[in-house]
């Protein structure tokens, strides 16, 4: 018996990759070829289209049976990640975006991590590939390999995360989780982590394996629109609050509050800083994102500089970013003059 065969006697269970795709005509053949390439010889690959109008279906098609290919009307990533989970059969579950690639020891290395758990996540080591010269080049992760607290909850309230392409779920810890939210336009994959971590699915590290998460930030090479906007704002505000909900549920808001509160203030800062004017009743909804904040973090909601802090403790968050949006503009007009 050869390595591969004995490797073949050797699975655990498969793993099922679910990939949404819109529009990654540049990329998707990457992606699918890394799933393609694995060491792990149990895997199925399910690419989701989801109304891609370029030359994507094309070439997914062109990996012939590598790859369960479906297509969709356009209906949005999270969409397709569900309909991918749906037609899954596996007993270990990944969402890798049709930008992002594996190591080919990747997905051996995950379920190792996972042997004998029934609810858990296995995380990867990762890196960012970011465009670079007119080419794609490896960059550190930026985040440490471990939450810096050790609480994996507390990492994903402060920014600490590992992408969806680092993560593989067990099938069971999937589905604790009821799936994507459909309704979010901005940081999914934070509310489905949230949603497991705090409904006490634990998050379990790897050693080997490395995931590739691509930055189009900074550069005009973008298959998905990364402007902040006040809908995106809108969900990141919505994850947080679920997130308090939750966790008041469970009696363990007090550990996390300040986190979720500091966040809220920062969306609703960042909110009323839009370069457009928002409608009364979204003004109204950014005060309440920032009442809230106040209301679970104290004065210590406030982050940034003096003249920040002290504004909205003397005139409140809207009034402050109103001043000093007029100030601003008198300023330029002085100057322009």
């Amino acid at each position: 018996m050869n390595s591969a065969d004995e490797q073949k006697e050797n699975v655990t269970g498969r793993v099922s990759v679910v990939t949404p795709c819109y529009n990654a005509e540049d990329f998707i053949g990457d992606t699918v070829a890394s799933v393609r390439d694995q060491e792990y010889p149990a895997v199925e690959h399910i690419v989701v289209d989801d109304g891609s109008t370029d030359g994507s279906w094309d070439v997914v098609q062109s990996f012939g049976d590598a790859v369960r290919a479906v297509r969709q009307e356009n209906r949005g990533q999270s969409h397709a990640r569900n309909r991918g989970a749906q037609l899954a059969t596996g007993e270990y579950l990944m969402f890798l975006d049709a930008d992002d690639v594996l190591a080919p020891c990747t997905l051996s290395a995950l379920v190792e991590t996972l042997a004998n758990r029934e609810h858990a996540i296995a995380a990867a080591p990762w890196k960012r590939l970011a465009y670079d010269n007119g080419q794609w080049v490896e960059r550190p992760s930026d985040k440490p390999p471990r939450p810096p607290s050790g609480d994996s909850i507390e990492g994903w309230l402060t920014h600490w995360f590992v992408p969806p392409c680092g993560l593989l779920w067990t099938r069971a810890a999937y589905k604790q989780t009821d799936g994507w939210d459909e309704s979010l336009c901005y940081n999914e994959d934070g509310d489905l982590m949230l949603r497991a971590l705090i409904g006490g699915i634990p998050l379990v590290f790897a050693d080997d394996g490395m995931a590739y998460y691509r930055n189009h930030d900074g550069t005009e090479r973008t298959s998905v629109g990364k402007t902040e906007t006040y809908d995106s704002l809108g969900s990141a505000a919505q994850v947080m609050i679920r997130a308090a909900q939750r966790l008041r549920e469970q009696d363990q808001l007090d550990g996390y509050a300040i986190h979720i509160g500091r966040r809220l203030h920062d969306i609703a800062r960042r909110a009323f800083e839009l370069n457009r004017s928002l409608t009364s009743e979204e003004k109204e909804r950014v005060e309440k994102w920032a009442r809230l904040a106040r209301e679970l973090a104290g004065t210590t909601a406030v982050q940034g500089s003096w003249a920040h802090r002290w504004g909205c403790y003397l005139v409140g968050l809207r009034r402050k970013q109103y001043l000093a949006d007029t100030l601003r503009h008198l300023i330029s007009q002085r100057m322009i003059s």
